[in-house]
């Protein structure tokens, strides 16, 4: 005898969530909406959950697609319904981008973008409450080799120390170096410690005829370029 379902065991959203899958097919997810993109990630994270409503309540949270992605794990955890498993989900997604983006720099004169530099920087800084450092080691043509968090600090201030980026730098055999750190705060001004630290290590890096092509500062929305802006 064939086996029939019950259609009050299957749960309210499964045809919901069918339907997203067969939509972000189509079209790869041109034309969908930002909380319907994160209700379908979050869909293999929560399998046995209705995540419509989680999805909106993190970007009611986090304000955007890019603020949810930019959250730290803990604060993702939070948010009622969301949980380790999601968060961790969430965390990978993010890798999975910081490491697309890095491909796309290792074909590119990284001295002639900042803005890419600073939004590769902005997914490997993002969900950090502190301050931390970013630097990305480059050849003679400015390619990407590599990059490194050098250091973590507090709220508004991370400590680096020259002679440990310098060491890093020929390990990796580069040429060059671009600084890119974060403020928490949001606002991109360079601080005093900023600057200082920007002119010493100019000057030890040139020691040893290794360029300092660049600092960043990443803020909120917007970055700040000191080879842009005329500081270096």
């Amino acid at each position: 005898m064939a086996r029939t379902t019950d259609p009050d065991s299957v749960p309210h959203y499964a045809g919901h969530r069918q339907r997203l899958r067969r939509r972000f097919h189509e079209s790869r997810g041109v034309g969908m909406p930002e909380y319907e993109l994160l209700e379908l990630l979050l869909t293999y994270g929560l399998p046995r959950r209705d995540v419509k409503p989680i999805a909106k309540n993190l970007l009611a949270r986090f304000k955007t697609l890019a603020g949810v992605l930019a959250a730290s794990h803990d604060d993702l955890a939070a948010v009622d319904g969301v949980g380790e498993q999601a968060a961790g989900l969430v965390a990978l997604v993010r890798e999975l981008a910081g490491r697309f983006h890095a491909e796309g720099l290792a074909r590119r004169d990284l001295l002639d973008c900042p803005r890419a530099v600073a939004d590769y920087a902005r997914i490997r800084l993002a969900g950090r409450r502190e301050e931390a450092m970013l630097t990305i080691y480059v050849d003679i043509k400015n390619h990407r080799l590599a990059d490194e968090l050098v250091a973590e600090g507090t709220d508004d201030q991370a400590v680096v120390y020259p002679r440990n980026l310098l060491r890093s730098a020929l390990r990796h055999h580069a040429t060059g170096i671009l600084l890119a750190h974060n403020h928490p705060s949001g606002d991109c001004t360079p601080s005093a410690d900023d600057l200082r630290l920007t002119r010493s290590l100019k000057a030890a890096a040139a020691q040893m005829d290794i360029r300092l092509l660049d600092h960043i500062v990443i803020g909120q929305e917007r970055h700040l370029s000191f080879q842009e802006e005329g500081l270096l």
